[in-house]
């Protein structure tokens, strides 16, 4: 008869009281990017990344507009705010349905990022006290 295994069981309670005092701060490093553009022909919905240029009259970088993974954009027809759901912003183009179209009108690509979060934490004057209970 080959020999058995015998597993030990232990329960035990375990409980923690005190204060733990701590502090933190979180740096979020936030770039903004701000790109104009006028609308010459309404003969499409899109319009290319590389009629846009920025206030100091640079164009978009060849990679296109810096769509952040983390952050968000607004793109401004005519000075107001385009909630509709049919604008949109890739890295190459701002497709904006006709209809809010006219020639000569500004577009405004506003785009936030937020990068390298870095958050720090202190702890100081903490008492915790740990107890645990083997029940028999």
């Amino acid at each position: 008869m080959p020999p058995k295994l015998i597993k030990m069981f232990i329960e035990a309670q375990s409980s923690a009281s005190g204060t733990v005092q701590s502090s933190g701060k979180t740096n979020v490093n936030v770039k903004s990017y701000k790109y104009t553009a006028t609308v010459v022909s309404l003969l499409s919905s899109q319009i290319p990344y590389t009629s846009f240029k920025d206030a100091q009259g640079n164009p978009v970088p060849s990679s296109g507009f810096p769509i952040p993974q983390d952050g968000y954009y607004n793109i401004y027809v005519n000075q107001l705010l385009a909630v509709n759901s049919n604008v949109n912003l890739t890295p190459f183009y701002v497709t904006i349905p006709t209809a809010l179209l006219s020639l000569g009108i500004p577009i405004v690509v506003e785009i936030i990022s937020f990068d390298q979060a870095q958050t720090t934490v202190n702890g100081s004057g903490s008492t915790l006290s740990i107890q645990t209970n083997v029940q028999k």
